[in-house]
């Protein structure tokens, strides 16, 4: 027996946000359109003295509504966007597992070890006698296959499984 560190359980929830509400927006299609008109203006009046003088006259620009500008309301949809968050289902610990601890292995359980799990296509690297990157990811597969614990490390149901002398 040795004492092993069962590292923390986390799952990634995915889950929706809304990145902007939902809005309404006032859009002016089409501006007002003006139009020049020209009116004649009394300047100054006509004024009744023993002689008549006639009324001045000047023509003057004035702009003057022809057609209202025209209003839509466009309904802009929510912007959502999906958002994946890790979340821990279960803390890490420790606990005393039945697994072969470093000074109980050997080169020879590995090299068996490494030779099994080539074998089954698991790819654990050459059959070199060494625990390295290679075996430890083709265990961490063959146990997650096989719905074994041990994350990696070589357990006594693992070398069972696998026939291995020890």
């Amino acid at each position: 027996m040795c004492l092993v560190e069962v590292p923390a359980v986390y799952e990634t929830v995915k889950k929706r946000v809304q990145l902007k509400p939902e809005s309404t927006k006032r859009v002016v299609v089409k501006k007002a359109l003006y139009k020049t008109v020209k009116t004649r203006v009394v300047e100054q009046p006509a004024k009744t003295v023993t002689r008549t003088i006639p009324a001045l006259y000047a023509t003057v620009e004035v702009k003057k509504l022809v057609k209202d500008s025209d209003t839509t309301v466009a309904s802009i949809p929510a912007v959502y966007e999906s958002v994946n968050k890790t979340s821990k289902v279960d803390d890490g610990f420790l606990t005393w597992a039945p697994i072969l601890c470093e000074t109980n292995v050997t080169g020879d359980i590995v090299r068996q070890l490494q030779q099994t799990l080539n074998e089954q296509g698991f790819k654990a690297g050459p059959v070199d006698g060494v625990y390295g990157w290679k075996t430890t990811n083709a265990v961490r597969a063959y146990q997650r296959d096989n719905k074994m614990a041990g994350d990696g490390q070589l357990t006594i149901a693992l070398v069972d499984a696998l026939k291995l002398n020890y």
